[in-house]
C-alpha cells in the first residue's frame, strides 16, 4: 500500500496514510501500520518531502525535519516568485 501511494502524483493520501497508527497495540510493539526508515528512504527517492518532514518528525529527528521543511518552503517561494513574474510579464505585454 505504502509503495502504491509512494508513486502518486497527489499525496494528501500519503500524508493520510502515515498519520495512521494501530492504536496502543501490544506493549512495546511497532506503533504504525510500516516501517518508518523504508518509508523514508522511499519518500527521499520519490522527492515526496512533505511525507519525509512527517517521518523525520515522527521518528524525533526534528532538526532534520525542520531543515527540509525549511528547503521545501524555499523552493516553493521561488516558484511562487517566478510565476508573479511571468503574470507580471504577461500584463506588461497585453497592456
Amino acid at each position: 500500500m505504502f509503495l502504491f501511494l509512494s508513486t502518486q502524483e497527489d499525496d494528501s493520501s500519503l500524508l493520510r496514510f502515515l498519520q495512521c497508527k494501530f492504536g496502543k497495540g501490544p506493549e512495546n510493539g511497532p506503533e504504525f501500520f510500516y516501517d518508518p526508515k523504508y518509508a523514508l528512504r522511499l519518500c527521499l527517492k520519490e522527492k515526496r518531502m512533505r511525507a519525509c518532514v512527517h517521518i523525520y518528525s515522527m521518528m524525533s529527528m526534528h532538526e532534520e525535519a525542520v531543515a527540509l521543511a525549511l528547503q521545501v518552503t524555499n523552493m516553493m517561494a521561488r516558484s511562487v516568485n517566478a510565476l508573479l513574474l511571468i503574470y507580471s510579464l504577461l500584463l506588461v505585454i497585453i497592456y
